[in-house]
C-alpha cells in the first residue's frame, strides 16, 4: 500500500530556504512541544506565529506556493471545480545536536475538518527521516525524501521525523479541509 496520495517537486525560493536556516530567524521559536504526551525539541510554527516582518514575508510567498500546488493536487483528483478547500502549515526544524529533536508518532486527525495532509521538504540534507509508522500502517516505511519535495497523505495515518544524523533539517507540514463540497453523496 502507498500511503502517499501525490508526490511531486515542488522548488522553493533559495531566499526563504535561507531565511529559514537563520538561527535569528528560528530560535523564536525554540520551546519544547509535546506531541501525544512526548517532548519534542522540534522548532516550530504550529500555533506559534510571532507576525515578524519576516514571518510576514515567508507566509504571503508559501500562501502563493501552496494555492498552486493544492491546486494541482485536487486537479489530479478530478475535484478541483466542485469543491472550496483552506489549508493551514507550519515550519518546523530539527537539528541534528539538539537531543530529543524528534517528531513522535501521530497523525493529523482533528475534529477541524482536515481531509489531506501535506509535508514540504525544503531541508533533508540527503536523509531520510520522515516515515510511516504505526499498528494500523502496512509497514514502517521511509518516502525517502528529497530537497523540495512535496507529499500529500490521509490525516489519520500515523507518522513521524526521526532526528537527523547531520545539519539542520527544514520541512513545511500543513492539513487541508474541505469547506463546500458540490459532489454528489450517497
Amino acid at each position: 500500500m502507498n500511503n502517499v496520495f501525490w508526490k511531486t517537486q515542488l522548488p522553493f525560493d533559495p531566499h526563504f530556504k535561507e531565511m529559514l536556516s537563520t538561527a535569528n530567524f528560528y530560535d523564536q521559536y525554540r520551546f519544547p512541544m509535546i506531541v501525544r504526551g512526548q517532548r519534542c525539541n522540534v522548532l516550530s510554527s504550529f500555533r506559534n506565529l510571532k507576525r515578524t516582518a519576516a514571518e510576514d514575508e515567508l507566509s504571503m510567498y508559501c500562501n502563493n506556493l501552496y494555492d498552486m500546488a493544492i491546486g494541482d493536487f485536487f486537479k489530479r483528483l478530478g475535484v478541483y471545480n466542485h469543491i472550496r478547500y483552506k489549508y493551514y502549515y507550519w515550519w518546523q526544524i530539527y537539528e541534528h545536536d539538539v537531543e530529543e529533536a524528534v517528531h513522535p508518532q501521530h497523525s493529523h486527525y482533528d475534529t477541524d475538518g482536515t481531509v489531506f495532509c501535506f509535508v514540504h521538504f525544503i531541508r533533508t540534507n540527503n536523509e531520510h527521516c520522515f516515515r510511516f509508522a504505526g499498528p494500523y500502517n502496512e509497514s514502517d516505511e521511509s518516502v525517502k525524501e528529497k530537497d523540495n519535495d512535496i507529499i500529500f497523505f490521509h490525516p489519520l495515518l500515523l507518522h513521524q521525523a526521526l532526528r537527523p544524523s547531520n545539519g539542520t533539517r527544514i520541512v513545511i507540514a500543513g492539513n487541508i479541509r474541505i469547506t463546500e463540497n458540490e459532489l454528489s453523496t450517497y
